[in-house]
């Protein structure tokens, strides 16, 4: 007995909804579907859901997207640990403390302050994962460095701050998690503001400028704002390192959007500092449009900026893009009129830098 060979097309597929990844045979000649292949790789892993302040209970959750079943590599997120500091280099290699247990899974413990803590590599894995491909499935926002849409996360680095960057020299910028009493990673929405340093990059750099008389730190302040607005959007809750950035008694966070900043009362000259002048101005227009609108909002106006924008620039081109978006219909009359009143209750516009 022969058996006859049938000619067939394999498609890999994603649905850009959900953790989907089917292989699919494809019969070349009829069209007939032979076989539908699951190629995922499914594992649980022990996460806080926000933070331990918010909640310090450690909840299991599906690690979505996984592609590699030794590490935590997946479609949008691929999570290491930074070897010890090297002199100046608070990161200068990545290793990998989290592997799976024999069924797959990452089920660790929070070992704060260890320096070798594989739940933060989880963690890592996790939170970057999900904000990711959040904005890719709901703004059809898509990061792309190098023909791949993962972004890489290092851990555990010796050092008490965050930062994106190119850290291993390979042309695409990635996330860099550091640590003192509080590890940042624990915190997602530490993970969350750089990641939205990346969100903001692929429309505009928002660094700072010079003129005769010295720096003008508006459009690295701009930067933050937005990078702190997409780490509140995502859970609505405004208040930035509710965790990370506990520090003396009764002291929480970082930042907080629902703090009403305005110009120039609130401008130090300083990027982090000068930034809830616009954060603030993006989260009370959330509080009138609600998160879907405000969100498209921001992201209508990070492709209109240019790069080294003031302040003013900020606030005008709010203005022009809801403007823009009420002509689409994606806003009303009176959404445009709440981004006006927002725009000019904190300020931006003629809003002058300092020295």
């Amino acid at each position: 007995i022969r058996r006859q060979r049938q000619m067939c097309i394999r498609d890999r597929t994603h649905s850009g909804t959900g953790p989907e990844a089917p292989e699919v045979y494809v019969n070349a000649h009829t069209g007939t579907i032979l076989q539908v292949l699951d190629t995922n790789v499914y594992a649980d892993g022990n996460v806080y859901e926000i933070n331990p302040t918010a909640d310090p209970t450690v909840v299991t959750r599906e690690l979505l997207n996984l592609t590699s079943t030794t590490g935590l590599e997946g479609t949008y997120a691929i999570a290491y640990a930074c070897t010890a500091p090297d002199g100046g280099n608070m990161c200068p290699g990545r290793t990998r403390n989290a592997a799976p247990d024999g069924d797959g899974h990452y089920l660790f413990s929070p070992d704060e302050p260890s320096l070798v803590d594989p739940f933060s590599e989880v963690m890592g894995y996790y939170h970057l994962d999900l904000i990711n491909r959040h904005m890719e499935d709901v703004y059809g926002h898509v990061y792309t460095c190098d023909g791949h849409r993962w972004m890489d996360i290092q851990v555990n680095m010796d050092y008490e701050n965050a930062w994106f960057g190119d850290q291993d020299d390979d042309g695409c910028r990635d996330l860099t998690m550091g640590q003192s009493t509080q590890d940042f990673t624990y915190d997602s929405a530490i993970v969350y503001h750089e990641f939205g340093h990346g969100i903001n990059s692929t429309y505009c750099e928002l660094r700072r400028t010079f003129d005769t008389v010295g720096p003008i730190y508006d459009g690295a302040g701009i930067n933050e704002a937005f990078a702190d607005y997409w780490a509140a959007t995502l859970h609505d809750r405004p208040v930035i390192g509710e965790y990370a950035g506990m520090g003396e008694p009764g002291e929480l966070g970082f930042r907080d959007l629902s703090d009403h900043a305005v110009c120039p009362d609130d401008l130090y000259g300083e990027s982090h500092y000068d930034s809830p002048i616009v954060s603030s101005t993006m989260w009370d227009i959330r509080s009138t449009l609600g998160q879907d609108k405000t969100d498209g909002l921001s992201l209508a106006i990070l492709a209109a900026l240019t790069d080294r924008p003031s302040i003013d620039e900020a606030g005008r081109t709010a203005q022009s893009q809801a403007a823009a978006l009420e002509a689409t219909g994606l806003l009303t009359a009176t959404d445009v009129a709440a981004v006006d009143a927002a725009v000019i209750d904190h300020g931006l516009i003629g809003c002058e830098h300092i020295v």
